[in-house]
Protein backbone atom coordinates (compact mmCIF):
# COMPACT_ATOMS: atom_id res chain seq x y z
CA UNK A 1 0.00 0.00 0.00
CA UNK A 2 1.17 3.46 -1.00
CA UNK A 3 2.74 5.18 2.57
CA UNK A 4 3.28 8.86 2.73
CA UNK A 5 7.17 9.55 3.73
CA UNK A 6 6.09 12.15 6.22
CA UNK A 7 3.82 10.36 7.86
CA UNK A 8 5.72 7.58 8.69
CA UNK A 9 8.41 9.52 10.06
CA UNK A 10 6.53 11.53 12.33
CA UNK A 11 5.42 7.98 13.44
CA UNK A 12 9.26 7.18 14.05
CA UNK A 13 9.85 10.18 15.81
CA UNK A 14 6.69 10.03 17.97
CA UNK A 15 7.95 6.97 19.30
CA UNK A 16 11.49 8.12 19.44
CA UNK A 17 9.89 10.93 21.74
CA UNK A 18 8.53 8.50 24.06
CA UNK A 19 11.32 6.09 23.79
CA UNK A 20 14.37 8.82 24.53
CA UNK A 21 14.58 12.18 25.73
CA UNK A 22 18.34 12.10 24.61
CA UNK A 23 16.32 11.72 21.35
CA UNK A 24 13.85 13.80 21.75
CA UNK A 25 16.61 16.71 22.09
CA UNK A 26 18.50 15.90 19.23
CA UNK A 27 15.61 16.21 16.12
CA UNK A 28 14.37 19.24 18.32
CA UNK A 29 13.47 22.11 16.40
CA UNK A 30 12.18 25.36 18.62
CA UNK A 31 10.84 28.34 16.48
CA UNK A 32 9.95 31.88 17.54
CA UNK A 33 8.08 33.85 15.49
CA UNK A 34 7.53 37.56 16.00
CA UNK A 35 4.11 38.96 14.98
CA UNK A 36 4.85 42.77 15.07
CA UNK A 37 1.20 44.94 14.59
CA UNK A 38 1.70 48.32 12.09
CA UNK A 39 -1.37 49.58 14.16
CA UNK A 40 0.03 49.55 17.63
CA UNK A 41 3.46 48.93 17.07
CA UNK A 42 2.95 45.91 19.60
CA UNK A 43 5.17 42.36 19.45
CA UNK A 44 3.44 39.38 20.03
CA UNK A 45 6.01 36.25 19.91
CA UNK A 46 5.02 32.47 19.64
CA UNK A 47 6.69 29.73 20.43
CA UNK A 48 6.76 26.38 18.92
CA UNK A 49 8.48 22.75 18.64
CA UNK A 50 8.09 20.87 15.66
CA UNK A 51 10.08 17.71 14.26
CA UNK A 52 10.07 18.03 10.97
CA UNK A 53 10.96 21.69 9.07
CA UNK A 54 8.69 22.27 5.87
CA UNK A 55 10.56 25.09 3.64
CA UNK A 56 9.26 26.00 0.05
CA UNK A 57 11.41 25.22 -3.21
CA UNK A 58 13.55 27.90 -3.88
CA UNK A 59 16.61 27.11 -6.03
CA UNK A 60 18.39 25.41 -3.40
CA UNK A 61 18.52 24.10 0.73
CA UNK A 62 20.10 27.87 1.34
CA UNK A 63 18.20 29.99 -0.78
CA UNK A 64 14.83 28.31 1.04
CA UNK A 65 15.88 28.80 4.73
CA UNK A 66 16.95 32.24 3.97
CA UNK A 67 13.75 33.10 2.31
CA UNK A 68 11.50 31.72 5.55
CA UNK A 69 13.85 33.60 7.45
CA UNK A 70 12.62 37.02 5.84
CA UNK A 71 10.67 39.11 7.47
CA UNK A 72 6.80 39.11 5.59
CA UNK A 73 3.84 41.06 5.31
CA UNK A 74 0.71 39.97 6.17
CA UNK A 75 -2.26 41.46 5.32
CA UNK A 76 -5.58 41.96 7.18
CA UNK A 77 -7.17 38.80 5.76
CA UNK A 78 -3.99 36.43 6.67
CA UNK A 79 -3.36 38.26 10.00
CA UNK A 80 -3.85 37.30 13.48
CA UNK A 81 -5.77 38.76 16.22
CA UNK A 82 -3.32 41.41 18.01
CA UNK A 83 -3.70 40.86 21.73
CA UNK A 84 -3.81 44.68 22.27
CA UNK A 85 -6.04 45.71 19.77
CA UNK A 86 -8.43 42.89 20.12
CA UNK A 87 -8.47 42.39 16.47
CA UNK A 88 -7.35 41.56 13.26
CA UNK A 89 -4.61 44.35 12.31
CA UNK A 90 -1.91 44.34 9.27
CA UNK A 91 1.46 43.13 10.64
CA UNK A 92 5.17 42.11 9.73
CA UNK A 93 5.83 38.18 10.68
CA UNK A 94 9.77 37.86 11.66
CA UNK A 95 10.62 33.27 12.46
CA UNK A 96 13.81 32.55 13.70
CA UNK A 97 15.37 29.70 15.50
CA UNK A 98 15.62 29.28 19.26
CA UNK A 99 16.99 25.88 19.40
CA UNK A 100 18.21 23.34 16.80
CA UNK A 101 19.25 19.65 17.45
CA UNK A 102 21.62 17.59 16.36
CA UNK A 103 19.86 16.59 13.47
CA UNK A 104 17.47 18.47 11.28
CA UNK A 105 14.92 17.22 8.98
CA UNK A 106 13.47 19.38 6.60
CA UNK A 107 10.15 18.46 4.34
CA UNK A 108 10.21 20.20 0.81
CA UNK A 109 6.91 21.65 -0.11
CA UNK A 110 6.10 19.56 -3.08
CA UNK A 111 2.53 18.95 -2.83
CA UNK A 112 -0.84 21.58 -2.70
CA UNK A 113 -3.98 20.78 -1.32
CA UNK A 114 -6.89 22.20 -3.47
CA UNK A 115 -10.79 21.33 -2.44
CA UNK A 116 -9.56 17.56 -1.63
CA UNK A 117 -7.23 17.13 -4.16
CA UNK A 118 -3.69 17.15 -4.32
CA UNK A 119 -0.75 18.56 -6.81
CA UNK A 120 2.49 18.34 -7.17
CA UNK A 121 5.57 21.01 -7.40
CA UNK A 122 7.74 19.30 -9.69
CA UNK A 123 10.07 22.12 -9.38
CA UNK A 124 14.15 21.11 -9.64
CA UNK A 125 15.92 21.74 -6.26
CA UNK A 126 19.65 21.93 -5.46
CA UNK A 127 20.27 19.69 -1.61
CA UNK A 128 23.23 22.11 -0.82
CA UNK A 129 25.83 19.65 0.74
CA UNK A 130 26.63 22.27 3.92
CA UNK A 131 24.11 24.76 5.16
CA UNK A 132 24.55 27.38 8.22
CA UNK A 133 21.69 28.29 9.70
CA UNK A 134 21.24 30.98 12.46
CA UNK A 135 20.21 30.65 15.86
CA UNK A 136 18.78 33.34 18.29
CA UNK A 137 18.72 32.75 22.22
CA UNK A 138 16.34 35.37 23.51
CA UNK A 139 17.48 37.87 21.15
CA UNK A 140 20.16 38.62 22.65
CA UNK A 141 22.84 35.69 21.68
CA UNK A 142 23.09 34.74 17.67
CA UNK A 143 25.31 32.27 16.54
CA UNK A 144 25.23 29.72 13.24
CA UNK A 145 24.45 25.74 13.42
CA UNK A 146 26.45 23.94 10.85
CA UNK A 147 24.61 20.87 9.16
CA UNK A 148 26.24 18.49 6.63
CA UNK A 149 23.67 16.56 4.17
CA UNK A 150 23.39 12.55 5.05
CA UNK A 151 20.84 11.37 3.79
CA UNK A 152 17.62 12.51 0.71
CA UNK A 153 14.30 10.53 0.40
CA UNK A 154 13.23 11.27 -3.36
CA UNK A 155 9.66 10.82 -4.29
CA UNK A 156 8.67 10.21 -8.12
CA UNK A 157 4.53 10.21 -9.52
CA UNK A 158 1.54 11.35 -7.64
CA UNK A 159 0.72 11.79 -3.83
CA UNK A 160 -1.89 8.55 -3.75
CA UNK A 161 0.21 6.55 -6.82
CA UNK A 162 4.11 7.24 -6.12
CA UNK A 163 7.50 5.52 -5.60
CA UNK A 164 10.23 6.35 -2.64
CA UNK A 165 14.15 6.22 -3.07
CA UNK A 166 16.79 7.02 -1.38
CA UNK A 167 20.50 8.58 -1.29
CA UNK A 168 22.13 7.76 2.30
CA UNK A 169 25.77 8.81 3.25
CA UNK A 170 27.22 5.92 5.19
CA UNK A 171 31.15 6.81 6.37
CA UNK A 172 31.85 9.46 3.60
CA UNK A 173 30.26 7.04 0.64
CA UNK A 174 27.21 7.97 -0.92
CA UNK A 175 24.56 5.07 -1.63
CA UNK A 176 21.31 5.08 -3.81
CA UNK A 177 18.85 2.86 -2.41
CA UNK A 178 16.11 2.16 -4.49
CA UNK A 179 13.97 -0.81 -2.89
CA UNK A 180 16.26 -3.62 -2.93
CA UNK A 181 18.65 -2.14 -5.24
CA UNK A 182 21.39 -1.24 -3.08
CA UNK A 183 24.58 1.19 -5.57
CA UNK A 184 27.06 3.01 -4.46
CA UNK A 185 27.47 6.36 -6.31
CA UNK A 186 27.89 10.01 -5.47
CA UNK A 187 26.06 13.63 -5.11
CA UNK A 188 25.97 13.98 -8.47
CA UNK A 189 22.85 11.28 -8.60
CA UNK A 190 20.88 13.67 -7.06
CA UNK A 191 21.05 15.55 -10.55
CA UNK A 192 17.63 15.03 -12.13
CA UNK A 193 16.07 13.45 -8.61
CA UNK A 194 13.15 14.91 -7.21
CA UNK A 195 14.00 15.46 -3.41
CA UNK A 196 11.34 15.13 -0.63
CA UNK A 197 12.77 14.75 2.43
CA UNK A 198 16.65 15.93 3.47
CA UNK A 199 18.60 15.04 6.20
CA UNK A 200 21.08 17.03 7.98
CA UNK A 201 23.79 16.56 10.79
CA UNK A 202 25.63 19.16 12.64
CA UNK A 203 28.96 19.52 12.26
Amino acid sequence: AQQHAVEVMLYVLEFIAVASTLGTNSLNIRRSTTISCLTCHQDNVLEDNIPILSIPIFQNTSASLQKILECESLPLANAPICHVCSCRRESLSKLCFSNLGSVLIIQLKRFRYVEGSSSKDCSPFQCTPFIEVPTHVEQEISFVRKFTLIAVINHTGTLNNGHYTCFVKDGGIWWNCNDKAVVQGSLTMLKGALPYILFYKAI
